[in-house]
């Protein structure tokens, strides 16, 4: 187990070779790329923080809606692969947006660490 938060890059590691993925803002204008955002609380016993449990919400966007799906699948499938010892993820909504260009799939995670 880690010793502190380390959400955000399991995240990162879990999709960056299905997709770019950017922290809050995209810096690219150009379809396929995911972004996220994370917003963890701490938990607190007598020895310190044990735990933490983060609103994640994971941004997919393809030019296509087919490219959209399938980046969808796999990304939703690895997020939720993260699942172990010390973690707990869960799918907590989906979301498909449209726009005039662009196809949007929005997934909201609450994910549980355990500190040691």
């Amino acid at each position: 187990m880690a010793d502190e938060m380390n959400i955000d890059k399991r995240i990162v590691s879990a999709v960056k070779n299905i997709v770019d993925i950017y922290f809050e803002v995209a810096e690219t204008e150009t379809a396929p790329y995911a972004v996220y955002t994370i917003s963890p609380t701490p938990f607190y016993n007598k020895d310190g923080i044990y735990k933490y449990v983060a609103e994640t919400t994971f941004v997919i966007v393809g030019g296509t809606y087919e490219e959209m799906s399938d980046l969808y699948s796999q990304c939703k499938a690895a997020l939720l692969a993260m699942t172990g010892v010390d973690l707990l993820v869960r799918l907590t909504g989906e979301k498909y947006e449209p726009t005039g260009t662009e196809h949007i799939t929005v997934l909201s995670l609450k994910i549980t660490q355990i500190i040691s």
